[in-house]
């Protein structure tokens, strides 16, 4: 991922409002209830959901990369 690109997954993250926000919309509409009763349907549905929370923990990685930055800059001049 170039750099473009990184800093500004790191400024959604820092968003807490939007980020749980749009976690949030996603959750549910994952979760959404659905007349689905194939085993299959309802399996892939939880290894979706599954993926996403995965996913979620790794763009939290950017959030924390955001939050050290922050503390290694605050701390210049003291």
């Amino acid at each position: 991922m170039d750099e473009i690109k990184k800093n500004k997954v790191e400024k959604f993250m820092a968003d807490k409002t939007m980020s749980d926000a749009v976690y949030g919309i996603l959750l549910n509409y994952f979760l959404s209830p659905d007349r689905q009763t194939d085993i299959h349907y309802l399996a892939a549905s939880r290894i979706a959901i599954d993926f996403l929370q995965e996913g979620w923990k790794e763009l939290e990685k950017f959030k924390t990369a955001q939050n050290e930055k922050t503390q290694a800059t605050g701390n210049v001049g003291l």
